[in-house]
């Protein structure tokens, strides 16, 4: 049953991991990747910014003719995403890294940024 009228919008599934401090067992503190959330139902929505693709952008000094676009997920704020988590997409096998949360009463928007490796 859907609470939450938005939710039924909610076509894709994405894995949420997080970094997380944990003592291994000599007892040192060491940062581990962890799934946080597993098949998240979510929507994963992106805006292509006119003005950008009318010319090269440059990276690094490099010219290069990569589209931007800007990436934002929908899901319900009972999910808390904290800024720095890796977003999988499980759809396109995408990797977004989120930024910070816009938390409303019935749902939230967090955006991201898709990370070069997949581009």
């Amino acid at each position: 049953m859907i609470l939450n009228p938005i939710e039924s919008t909610y076509f894709h599934k994405v894995n949420v991991y997080r970094t997380v401090d944990t003592v291994n067992e000599w007892g040192e503190t060491v940062q581990t990747r962890e799934l946080v959330y597993e098949n998240m139902p979510c929507a994963v929505s992106y805006t292509n910014p006119k003005d950008r693709n009318k010319a090269p952008m440059v990276f690094a000094g490099k010219e290069t003719t990569k589209l931007e676009y800007h990436h934002n997920l929908f899901a319900n704020p009972k999910y808390k995403i904290v800024a720095g988590d890796e977003i999988e997409h499980m759809a396109t096998g995408i990797t977004y890294l989120a930024g910070e949360s816009m938390v409303y009463p019935c749902h939230q928007m967090v955006a991201m940024l898709r990370r070069w490796e997949d581009m």
